[in-house]
């Protein structure tokens, strides 16, 4: 949508508020593109809206790199952020935001995906509130064993967590990965029994669904 040579401004909401942003020249990009970035104007709110992998994170490469000291300097009110699956909040005044992705796409990407609805006063003030937009819910269900735990306690303990994760997901699709840990009896017979248990667990998961 924006020019990849350089940033460009696109006035939006009748004047209201004012979106900053750059696509890209290539697929990799691997120096800092908001120096280039213009400063903010008065009498609008402004929005940078950025393909970045920030300060850095352990489960994304490096991409457009910027600081959070570079993006304040722009006297923004208000950085929108992508590439980043998991939703987080960098800076507050102003904000400087990661909505995440709209979709987790597997099990590594749990909980609620989607988006933040933002409200801005006649300050210029703004406020967030975020909005779940994913139909499918991943969660990992995690159960402990100790050398009292039976294998019918092992199937309450699936079948209470089962319970609370479909209260959560609501109408959602919820696709689950349990994970035992632990030792004791009711371990070793789920370790010799690894396919009996699995069926065990789509059977409580079946029923929590109807």
């Amino acid at each position: 949508f924006f020019d990849h040579r350089k940033p460009e401004c696109v006035e939006a909401a009748g004047g209201e508020a004012t979106l900053y942003s750059q696509s890209f020249r290539s697929r990799h990009i691997t120096e800092d593109l908001t120096g280039a970035f213009p400063k903010g104007s008065a009498g609008t709110f402004n929005i940078g809206v950025l393909h970045t992998s920030a300060t850095g994170s352990a489960q994304h490469p490096l991409y457009a790199p910027c600081s959070i000291e570079g993006l304040l300097s722009h006297q923004y009110q208000y950085w929108a952020l992508g590439h980043i699956h998991t939703r987080s909040e960098l800076a507050r005044d102003p904000w400087i935001v990661f909505s995440g992705n709209i979709q987790g796409r597997g099990v590594r990407e749990c909980g609620p995906r989607g988006c933040y609805l933002v409200d801005v006063n006649d300050s210029g003030v703004a406020s967030l509130s975020f909005e779940p937009l994913d139909v499918v819910r991943w969660e990992v269900l995690r159960l402990s064993a100790s050398d009292e735990t039976t294998g019918d306690d092992l199937e309450e303990m699936a079948q209470r967590a089962i319970g609370r994760a479909a209260a959560v997901a609501g109408d959602r699709t919820l696709a689950l990965r349990f994970e035992l840990e632990g030792h004791g009896p009711a371990w070793n017979r789920v370790a010799a029994d690894v396919t009996g248990w699995r069926a065990r667990l789509r059977a409580l998961a079946g029923d929590a669904s109807v």
